[in-house]
């Protein structure tokens, strides 16, 4: 049940300490949670097995995890009524990683708004026509994204749009002389070169591997972690 609404909405705090209360009371008391029963630290307990723990997910970063799906659709443009009901009546001009939070949005809305720093920053593209990528807000580059050094208003007074694409820029657009001086990192960026393929978006874990979208990949990256213990093939074995 809670895996359904997992991956509906961020849930709530207190709903959270709730279900993992009952948890922790099945494990220590099988039943009711009592003073004074629990052996070890829930934090501990949710490690996975080679780092000590019972590989039980914690519910907030599971959550965070199933909710990255709809991130994941909407950046790649998934064909479903929801993504192009938001690309037309949320995201509007914006970008959704630009797009900002209204007193106006859904509570829904912006839960999946308030996880983007976290996500962002293991979203990489692979270029490939480039017609599907910002230029500005995605990350394609060494560096990332590049509105996280050169801010909007810089962007816009250099006569550029928030609407260029990597295709527009690899087809002859070319920074100003004045921005490889003020942002040398610029000069670290290759130009990438165009073919017929798809962009493809891909995860970029902790290692800076990047592989194919999946829920618990996402899950392991997020997590918190631990050093691997040297007992653990002792107690889980076949």
């Amino acid at each position: 049940m809670q895996l359904y609404w997992c991956s509906a909405f961020i849930l709530p705090n207190a709903i959270i300490k709730d279900i993992e209360k009952l948890l922790r009371g099945y494990l220590w008391c099988q039943g009711e949670l009592k003073c004074g029963k629990a052996k070890v630290k829930w934090d501990d307990v949710c490690l996975p097995k080679e780092e000590g723990g019972l590989s039980i997910k914690r519910l907030r970063h599971w959550n965070v995890a199933l909710m990255t799906s709809h991130i994941w659709r909407l950046s790649t443009f998934k064909d479903s009524l929801w993504v192009r009901w938001i690309h037309e009546y949320k995201l509007k001009r914006y970008s959704f990683w630009d797009v900002p939070i209204t007193a106006g949005s859904s509570w829904c809305w912006r839960k999946i708004l308030r996880i983007r720093p976290l996500v962002k920053q293991y979203l990489v593209y692979k270029i490939g026509n480039g017609q599907n990528v910002s230029t500005w807000f995605d990350s394609w580059s060494s560096i990332g994204p590049i509105v996280d050094i050169i801010p909007t208003n810089e962007i816009q007074s250099a006569g550029f749009t928030m609407k260029e694409t990597v295709c527009d820029l690899a087809n002859g657009t070319s920074w100003p002389t004045g921005w490889l001086q003020v942002y040398p990192s610029l000069n670290s960026i290759n130009i990438p070169l165009l073919s017929n393929h798809e962009d493809k978006l891909c995860w970029k874990d902790s290692d800076n591997r990047l592989m194919d979208y999946s829920v618990s990949r996402i899950w392991d990256t997020i997590r918190p972690r631990a050093a691997v213990v040297p007992w653990f093939r002792v107690v889980w074995f076949s």
